[in-house]
């Protein structure tokens, strides 16, 4: 009896979480497909299919294993990102319809690709018939099905020579990261054939998106563990609906916020980490109602272009 209660006291004092089933990824997917979206938009009359920054690479020492969820803004600039934060579930955001297209073209050639260089050659001149092949057997809805097969005979051609100079720009770095090593890119490639990777219509600042999904993470117990911006805040001022939507997400404790900023030089970008806890007390403060109030207070760090954040507002 004495074992017994000891065992009993052990187990009650164990957080629940151990206990806790993981959550099915088609019950979280599913509950992704219920969140209502916001509207299809366009930032300056453009679909940015791919991305313009090309130094995430040296953002490698910077990238936490936060685990969790990663909330991605942009394209295939979070493919060198998501492997090193380690997310469980990795679930890309963006306005325009188009470009939540094109991330459901990318999850089709991670699933089906084997190697760094099928991927890459997914999008190749030569390789058009396979891969209209490869996503007729892969994507089961019809509409959907013709989507993307629309969307990837509309952008190969850009996505295919982004992914050459980025390969490129990898290997003369010596950075492993999905286009030049094998275990990175299988990270990517299980995420998707295991359905763990989402792409979704929202808005930054809309009321729809953002809460919905964060009402979904909160339901099966997910933190977000990583928020990567991009330059997206640079478009919109902090409102009050998104100052709530970052309010609503459920960060885990040692969550990063990671965004880029306009360097002095127009052609190359920053880089600015910055603990989600401490982005939330700026986002308190009803005088903070732009993005460039807080890079200011960055500071350099031994990385060239990057930059942390560690300045409270007011500071």
């Amino acid at each position: 009896m004495k074992f017994q209660a000891i065992v009993l006291g052990f187990c009650l004092a164990l957080p629940t979480s151990v206990f806790a089933s993981e959550p099915s990824t088609t019950a979280v997917r599913q509950a992704l497909d219920a969140v209502p979206r916001d509207p299809h938009a366009v930032i300056n009359q453009s679909h940015y299919v791919v991305s313009n920054e090309f130094h995430h690479h040296t953002l490698r020492s910077h990238v936490k294993p936060t685990g969790g969820v990663y909330i991605g803004i942009g394209t295939d600039q979070n493919f060198i990102l998501i492997p090193w934060a380690k997310p469980r579930y990795a679930v890309m955001l963006d306005l325009d319809q188009v470009i939540v297209n094109v991330h459901r073209v990318y999850e089709v050639a991670f699933r089906v690709s084997k190697t760094p260089s099928d991927f890459r050659l997914f999008f190749a001149p030569g390789r058009q018939a396979r891969s209209r092949r490869a996503i007729q057997a892969t994507v089961k809805d019809p509409a959907l099905r013709r989507v993307v097969k629309n969307t990837l005979r509309r952008y190969r051609a850009s996505i295919y020579k982004r992914l050459n100079r980025v390969r490129g720009i990898l290997r003369r770095s010596g950075v492993k990261a999905y286009l030049t090593d094998q275990d990175t890119y299988d990270f990517l490639a299980t995420m998707c054939r295991e359905g763990r990777f989402y792409a979704i219509r929202g808005d930054l600042t809309g009321t729809k998106s953002m809460r919905g999904m964060a009402a979904v993470f909160r339901r099966f117990g997910l933190q977000v563990g990583t928020i990567f911006f991009s330059n997206a805040e640079r478009y919109f001022k902090y409102t009050g609906a998104f100052k709530t939507n970052m309010r609503s997400l459920p960060f885990g404790p040692q969550a990063e916020v990671i965004r880029t900023s306009k360097n002095p030089n127009p052609r190359t970008y920053q880089y600015y980490f910055q603990a989600a806890s401490g982005f939330l007390a700026w986002l308190s403060r009803p005088k903070v109602r732009r993005v460039k109030q807080i890079v200011k207070a960055g500071t350099r760090t031994k990385t060239r272009r990057v930059y942390r954040v560690e300045k409270s507002p007011g500071s």
